[in-house]
């Protein structure tokens, strides 16, 4: 589907006007309009490579076919989510947070030891769903945003930021309302730095890692 084919359903959406009338039930669906503006068909598409890509990504040695597998399909979900991501509410209703259910009980019911009830049909379309939503925003405007600002976050954790980045990291945090969290106000913030310090000076003891098999201190 096309970018304008996609506005025109964004457009009939917005003035309440429904492409399909099967659409989503809104009473259990926190975002109708994206329900119905990401197809069953393209949610399951971009799923489907998204798994594809994961699959490579965990593969090892991986061959220069494969990679160039690779990264075809990462360029055509970029291109089709963002095609979607570009027209989606900026009202944070695609933000990851809001699927991340269906994705882990999905992630749990293919996990080769399984032993539950398999997955029906309907919890594979609400993982599409879920997973498209998600790959959508993160190539939104406001997702994007979030990637770099993440970026810059981590960047300044390492080295002070420059005045110029200092500078679009307090713009885009003002323009998409991204609120800083204070890190430090976590109480397990000095443990975490503890940790990371003793990660730093580690130096590999065969004697040492014999004791931990052996006493478990």
């Amino acid at each position: 589907m096309g970018r304008q084919r996609l506005r025109a359903r964004l457009t009939r959406l917005e003035r309440g006007k429904p492409a399909d009338t099967r659409g989503p039930d809104p009473v259990h669906d926190p975002a109708p309009a994206t329900t119905l503006l990401i197809t069953p068909a393209m949610a399951r598409a971009l799923r489907d490579d998204y798994e594809r890509v994961s699959e490579l990504l965990r593969k090892q040695p991986i061959s220069a076919a494969e990679l160039e597998e690779k990264s075809r399909l990462e360029a055509s979900i970029a291109e089709r989510a963002g095609a979607i991501g570009s027209l989606l509410p900026s009202d944070g209703q695609a933000q990851p947070g809001l699927h991340s259910d269906p994705l882990h009980k999905a992630w749990l019911k293919r996990l080769p030891n399984w032993a539950g009830e398999s997955m029906t049909e309907a919890e594979d379309a609400q993982e599409a769903q879920a997973r498209a939503r998600m790959l959508a925003f993160e190539q939104s405007p406001k997702g994007r945003a979030r990637r770099r600002i993440d970026e810059l976050d981590s960047k300044g954790r390492e080295t002070p930021l420059s005045a110029a980045e200092q500078q679009e990291l307090d713009g885009l945090r003002e323009r998409y309302s991204i609120r800083r969290i204070r890190i430090e106000e976590d109480p397990l913030h000095a443990a975490v730095l503890a940790w990371e310090r003793g990660l730093k000076t580690f130096r590999y003891c065969p004697k040492h890692l014999d004791t931990v098999r052996r006493h478990g201190t």
